[in-house]
């Protein structure tokens, strides 16, 4: 008797455990929803962006190919995908920042980035999808490092273009498997 009264105790006990659990693991869930559709408004987001010493001459002895981050207060519309616009950011430098260049332009359509067991997978457009070694590999770099260290949720970054997994964006770098923000 007193063995089936423990059971049932110990039965009682991980329920309730579980049940807890599950309600912090929703809350995740709920916070990363939030933050994927722009829920969430002025989050400080590290931008990445080229060192115009390594564009124009090959080599930046102080920074290498990247800048150190810039912090960005990033602003969404309501319903607005808040990876999509942290790339889309890219775009435009920092205000009176001439020692930086980016590789991300408005004919880079960046259609979708969704994030799933800490994968970022971003999906471009291939229309106007074009450029030299050179672009492709900082423009990758520009975006792996502004995803992983901006957003704790992603560590690795997956590009796609029109929805397929591809070998490559432009031609030049092998994107067959995700990228790691890892040499900085």
């Amino acid at each position: 008797m007193k063995n089936k009264v423990l059971i049932l105790f110990l039965v009682l006990l991980l329920g309730v455990l579980t049940a807890g659990c599950g309600g912090q693991e929703q809350q995740g869930v709920d916070e990363l929803h939030d933050q994927q559709y722009g829920e969430t408004e002025g989050i400080v987001i590290q931008q990445y962006f080229a060192s115009t010493t390594y564009i124009y001459e090959g080599q930046d002895e102080e920074n290498g190919e990247l800048m150190p981050p810039v912090e960005f207060s990033l602003e969404c519309e309501e319903g607005e995908n808040i990876y999509v616009a942290a790339v889309n950011s890219l775009i435009d430098l920092p205000e009176g920042q001439d020692q930086y260049y980016t590789m991300m332009q408005e004919r880079y359509v960046c259609n979708n980035v969704t994030v799933e067991d800490g994968m970022a997978y971003v999906d471009f457009s291939s229309e106007g999808l074009e450029g030299g070694a050179t672009t492709e590999m900082v423009l990758i770099d520009q975006i792996v490092y502004t995803l992983a260290n901006s957003f704790e949720e992603i560590a690795a970054v997956q590009f796609t273009v029109d929805g397929q997994k591809t070998e490559t964006l432009m031609g030049h770098i092998d994107t067959s498997e995700a990228f790691v923000a890892d040499y900085l």
